[in-house]
């Protein structure tokens, strides 16, 4: 189910980070996020990650110097995986809570890893969608044949997908540097903020001023 739906523009963009508005920088640049409580948009197809960049959708018209992207978010994968579960103490059994700053956390994380694979693809051209089927079965193959050259694979970096790898190393880089920033509201822009507010109900004013990271 569709829950909610962000568009950023070129102005956005440059607000997450200058690299984003500098790719393809003559274009005009169009992000839609869509933000789905589970996996049930048939978009998602089979896919158990956080979030999809759907690759058919990211564009580079060059006659209109257009590019335009479009990218799923879950956010219940991600409440989940914010939630600090129960444990136990003895006998005694620690009650488990929400972590909303945490949640924004990820939200943030995922949104910018999306945005770098779109990136990814203003900077490729039309032929993204092809590049990343033919990384993707690739990279299976070169992790295949370098587990069992080295089955405890800790020389097998090089035969990780390129794309995922690069957008891992830019968002782990990115939300290194502005986890306070994100804390204190600065980013609530390319997120779902009314819908994140509700998912957290027992909390009063929830994400009305900053808050530490609880993880």
């Amino acid at each position: 189910m569709e829950l909610d739906t962000i568009t950023l523009s070129d102005g956005d963009l440059a607000r997450i980070d200058p690299y984003f508005a500098a790719v393809r920088q003559d274009y005009t640049k169009k992000v839609t996020l869509v933000f789905t409580m589970g996996k049930s948009d048939p978009r998602w197809k089979d896919s158990v990650a956080d979030g999809l960049t759907l690759p058919k959708l990211v564009t580079v018209d060059d006659a209109t110097k257009t590019c335009l992207g479009t990218s799923l978010v879950d956010l219940l994968k991600l409440q989940n995986t914010s939630y600090n579960p129960a444990a136990r103490s003895g006998n005694r059994v620690i009650p488990g809570n929400p972590q909303p700053f945490y949640f924004r956390l990820l939200v943030a994380e995922v949104i910018v890893h999306e945005i770098a694979h779109i990136c990814q693809g203003w900077q490729t051209g039309s032929n993204f969608d092809a590049l990343i089927r033919e990384e993707r079965l690739s990279s299976a193959q070169r992790l295949k044949d370098c587990l069992e050259m080295f089955p405890g694979g800790s020389n097998c970096a090089l035969s990780k997908n390129m794309f995922e790898t690069g957008a891992y190393d830019f968002d782990s880089r990115w939300t290194k540097a502005h986890r306070d920033e994100v804390h204190t509201g600065k980013f609530d822009f390319m997120m779902p903020m009314s819908k994140m507010r509700s998912l957290f109900p027992s909390i009063k004013n929830v994400y009305r001023g900053s808050g530490p990271a609880k993880h």
